[in-house]
C-alpha cells in the first residue's frame, strides 16, 4: 500500500503522522539513543566554540533569551538538513528554515518544555526531530538536535562526538 504512494504523498503521510504524535510531547518517548548522545556530549570537552543564534524584527517584545548551538548541534543540523536535500531538492533548505523558526522562538519560551535526560526537549513541528537544551540564566545552550525515526542506534557520526561541558 505504502510503496503505491509518490515521494510526496509519503512526505505528506509522514507530516501528518508527526503533526500528530508532536502534538502532546509527554506522550512522545524519546529514543535510548538519544540519552547515549546527550551522555556523551556532557561527559566530554566542547570540540569547538558554540554559535550564537540571533533574532531581528520582533513583532512584541517579550523576555528575549540568548541562543546558541554547540558544534554538535550544529553538525546534527547540516547532516540532517543534507538527508533532506538528498531526498528532494529544496527539502533540506525547509529543513533548515523549520529548525531556524524553532530556534528562535526558544528566545521566548526556553524553559518551558518537558526535561528528558536532563535538558529541555522541544519536539520540532514539521519534521521529526527533537531539540535538547538547557537555560543557564539568559543563555539557552542547545545540545543536539536529533532524527526521532531512528530508535535503534546511533548514527556513525554521533557516536565520536564532544559534549558540553557542565
Amino acid at each position: 500500500m505504502i510503496e503505491n504512494l509518490s515521494f510526496q504523498e509519503k512526505m505528506t503521510a509522514l507530516e501528518l503522522i508527526w503533526r500528530d504524535l508532536s502534538a502532546e510531547p509527554v506522550l512522545f518517548p524519546s529514543p535510548a539513543w538519544h540519552e547515549t548522545v546527550i551522555s556523551d556530549r556532557f561527559a566530554n570537552p566542547p570540540s569547538g566554540p558554540s554559535l550564537p543564534l540571533t533574532t531581528r524584527g520582533r513583532l512584541f517584545e517579550r523576555r528575549s533569551m540568548r541562543v546558541e548551538l554547540r558544534t554538535e548541534a550544529i553538525s546534527d543540523l547540516i547532516e540532517a538538513a543534507s538527508f533532506y536535500e538528498r531526498q528532494r531538492g529544496g527539502l533540506g533548505d525547509q529543513f533548515s528554515d523549520a529548525m531556524f523558526t524553532h530556534l528562535a522562538y526558544l528566545e521566548t519560551v526556553a524553559g518551558g518544555h518537558e526535561v528528558v535526560f536532563g535538558l529541555h526537549r522541544m519536539l520540532a513541528k514539521r519534521f521529526p526531530y527533537a531539540l535538547y537544551y538547557k537555560v543557564n540564566g539568559e543563555l539557552v545552550d542547545v545540545v543536539a538536535i536529533l532524527d526521532c525515526r531512528n530508535p535503534g542506534g546511533i548514527s556513525r557520526t554521533l557516536v565520536n562526538r564532544t559534549a558540553p561541558d557542565e
